[in-house]
């Protein structure tokens, strides 16, 4: 199991589960997170072995996840889905799956304002199809392609742009994308200097000058018209007003499973303590660093990293945390991969478990009030956020 962003929070009681952790406290104050059932992280090992997202570069004027929707988080353009896909794990969290005949995804109104761009993005190919496949292509107002990223059954990438249409440029990188493994693709385009750079996997591999068109004009991904789909899964994509430099595109390729840093909330007022898990267990909140014993480790987790318990004997436990009033609150993000076992605990006060069948049940002043879920209510081999907040009469909500 493996525990991720710990917050404590006096004034209404936040519970977060991440990757199946376990947390629990002492009624001197001493929090602790406890043991998980052992399991390995699914997604290979990212370049370098980052231990944190990487900042957003200036200029985005779009950003796809892929987690689970077809969301722009970035600007929230439009976004709908054709054909047959489905969404699945990916290279960071989830990312949408394309069958290769007729899936793909289209948004009418991302701004194209300026000749310069880059787009970027992850893409696990399976391999041929017959056909050149479209990965990422920009329309022209006559519905050619401003710029368009193809493949063809060898794994050559192909760069088209608009240059005194109907006489695109064209360049092409022999047998570079290969299968059955996640690539990082991106295009980098200065319209002030007319050069641009194709990168893979964060090396820039071909440098080339043309001209293009621009205008909002519709953008697809994994797909043209219906036709020429893309044979395999896509994550992560982006669309910048400006030429990202090599630095930058590097960096976004470096951080891997982990990614680039997403928006996030301002910390609510009153916290007294958060243990983000970023490869240490120091509270950045309030001082009251952790300590672990037993089988524990650091892994990819829901926001950076997370804490990964053995299962057996792992915990982390934190000292003098204060608890001035009745009402608190605490939040954690939890993958739970089974068994019976506590979540979170302070001794005498408040205790957060689940048993077997997914069942979270909160105990109050030392196990006099007792509250429980359906079964179920905490899946398995899944990030869950879980909350209580306790007023110091009642749970809320009620």
């Amino acid at each position: 199991m493996r525990f991720q962003p710990v917050r404590y929070i006096v004034s209404g009681l936040t519970i977060t589960i991440a990757m199946a952790i376990f947390l629990f406290a002492a009624r001197e104050g001493a929090l602790a997170v406890g043991p998980t059932p052992d399991a390995t992280n699914a997604n290979p090992p990212p370049p370098n072995n980052p231990t944190t997202c990487v900042p957003v570069p200036a200029g985005l004027t779009a950003w796809w996840p892929l987690d689970g929707n077809l969301i722009d988080i970035q600007a929230n353009n439009p976004t709908t889905g054709f054909g047959g896909y489905s969404f699945g794990a990916g290279k960071v969290k989830e990312a949408m799956n394309l069958d290769g005949t007729s899936g793909f995804f289209q948004s009418d109104t991302v701004p194209d304002l300026s000749p310069s761009f880059t787009f970027d993005l992850w893409v696990f190919w399976r391999g041929g199809t017959g056909t050149n496949q479209v990965i990422l292509v920009r329309e022209n107002g006559d519905g050619s392609e401003s710029y368009s990223l193809q493949v063809d059954d060898t794994g050559k990438l192909t760069l088209l742009m608009a240059e005194n249409s109907p006489h695109p440029f064209v360049k092409f990188l022999q047998g570079v994308l290969k299968k059955n493994v996640w690539s990082h693709l991106a295009v980098s385009y200065s319209g002030e200097s007319s050069i641009g750079t194709i990168f893979v996997n964060g090396a820039g591999l071909l440098r080339f000058g043309a001209e293009r068109d621009f205008g909002t004009f519709p953008l697809s991904v994994g797909g043209f018209h219906g036709a020429q789909n893309f044979n395999g899964i896509i994550d992560e994509v982006e669309i910048f007003s400006r030429a990202l430099n090599a630095d930058e595109i590097h960096d976004i390729f470096s951080a891997g499973v982990l990614g680039k840093c997403r928006p996030c909330a301002p910390p609510p007022p009153q916290m007294t303590a958060w243990w983000p898990l970023d490869g240490d267990l120091t509270d950045i909140q309030g001082g009251f660093t952790g300590s672990a014993s037993g089988g524990t480790n650091f892994a990819a987790g829901e926001v950076g990293q997370a804490i990964n318990f053995d299962g057996t004997n792992g915990s982390f436990t934190a000292n003098n945390v204060p608890d001035p009033n009745a009402a608190f609150s605490f939040d954690a993000w939890v993958f739970w991969r089974g068994g019976a076992g506590t979540i979170v605990s302070r001794t005498g006060n408040y205790l957060l478990a689940t048993d077997a069948s997914g069942k979270l049940v909160l105990s109050l002043n030392g196990g006099t009030t007792t509250v429980s879920s359906a079964s179920g209510a905490l899946p398995g081999n899944a990030w869950s956020h879980v909350t209580v907040s306790f007023n110091g009469s009642q749970l809320l909500p009620t």
